[in-house]
């Protein structure tokens, strides 16, 4: 039988209350840092260098201009859609799809979900959230391309 609900209600807030201030902080930390380093240096765009192949071989649109934003996903969530919000006139509907939904579906990033990862006991370490981070990215491409090219 499935344990009682309350009780397993208790002791995931008990386990929250232990969680929570070492997430926080690390949350905070991780987050302003990596708005830091994709406002004030050029990691990201280098980085973003490694997408342009398989964005131009997806067809996507504009594939230079968005590429640096995808890695940016690593650091928060809504970055990458913050990077080309000065350029959004110039881009077409097609690339503001990829930009959208592929930040939407790499899930892992520093300012939450690795810091939390870390935090807990999940036997998991940082080189492989990270690796996870770019295969989820690899896969996503492609496949939200498709739906690009379907929708647009």
């Amino acid at each position: 039988t499935a344990p009682n609900l309350f009780k397993e209600i208790a002791g995931s807030l008990k386990d929250s209350c232990f969680v929570l201030p070492r997430v926080i902080s690390l949350l905070t930390a991780a987050g302003v840092t990596a708005m830091m380093i994709a406002t004030y240096t050029p990691l990201f765009h280098w980085l973003g260098k490694l997408f342009e192949p398989l964005l131009f071989l997806c067809r996507v649109p504009d594939a230079a201009i968005i590429a640096p934003s995808l890695p940016v996903g690593i650091a928060e969530m809504f970055l990458p859609v913050l990077l080309i919000s000065d350029k959004v006139s110039m881009l077409s509907e097609g690339a503001r799809y990829m930009v959208v939904t592929v930040s939407m579906v790499q899930i892992i990033f520093f300012s939450e979900t690795i810091v939390v990862m870390l935090s807990t006991r999940i036997p998991v370490n940082l080189k492989e959230l990270i690796i996870c981070f770019f295969e989820r990215t690899l896969i996503a491409i492609p496949i939200s391309a498709l739906f690009m090219h379907l929708l647009f």
